[in-house]
């Protein structure tokens, strides 16, 4: 739970995401990961779309580093803290995952830094909105997940198995007003592992973005669809072979 340190306007509302996924896997050592995000409010007004893509590097089994990751977001007008401009992000990051599993629970953390520059737009005399400059920002995430098999022991084709994680995000550089975790995701769900490169998931997201200084805040209770699908070159070229 993140620290409050002054009262705050808290406003519930119900979103719904749907994120699809994408390994490819071209060598040993070195893949690349492609995503999508749709995420909507009250399940048919745009929240916010996000498209991502990074490079990984397999050190191990283990750990796994991604030197550099590109993120476009689009952001829109949406619930019950609407904003006067809606004003989209480019982002670049880089991050580390770290597997461990023991017995039948499978642990992942990740860590994650952000470089974010978000537009920054200037009310004109007739009204209209004008892109001025890009703002820029930090942010640092950490997430831990545990995945739990639950028809097999460990995570094999036609697998059902619960899911679990929590991250929180912390903002921080010149042009940062909010010192303190400004966002936390936690979730709980379940997935199927339908084949031995194919995943989906269902479950309950909730999300809570502190706004404006810590003067507001959204608390997002989200329907999570996620599909995720591993193209693995690797094992084609040895099936050739």
């Amino acid at each position: 739970m993140l620290a409050q340190s002054v009262e705050r306007h808290t406003d519930q509302q119900f979103n719904n995401w749907f994120v699809p996924s994408l390994n490819l896997r071209v060598h040993k050592y070195v893949g690349f990961y492609l995503e999508g995000q749709l995420r909507f409010n009250q399940f048919t007004h745009s929240q916010q779309h996000q498209l991502r893509g990074n490079m990984d590097v397999f050190v191990n089994d283990k750990v796994t580093i991604s030197p550099i990751g590109y993120v476009y977001t689009w952001n829109y007008k949406y619930g019950k803290q609407p904003v006067a401009v809606t004003e989209n992000e480019h982002r670049i990051y880089e991050q580390i995952n770290i597997k461990l599993n023991t017995c039948r629970l499978f642990f992942e953390q990740r860590l994650r830094l952000e470089q974010r520059w978000q537009e920054h737009k200037v009310k004109q005399s007739d009204g209209s909105y004008q892109l001025q400059n890009y703002i820029y920002k930090n942010r640092l995430r950490y997430r831990i997940m545990v995945n739990v098999p639950i028809n097999h022991k460990v995570m094999d084709a036609h697998t059902v198995f619960f899911s679990a994680w929590d991250e929180v995000f912390i903002s921080f550089g010149k042009n940062v007003t909010y010192r303190l975790p400004d966002q936390n995701r936690a979730y709980a769900g379940f997935g199927y592992k339908f084949s031995k490169y194919g995943t989906v998931q269902l479950g309950y997201l909730h999300q809570l973005i502190i706004k404006k200084e810590g003067m507001l805040a959204e608390s997002n209770h989200t329907l999570f669809v996620g599909f995720n699908y591993v193209v693995d070159f690797t094992k084609m070229r040895k099936h050739k072979q």
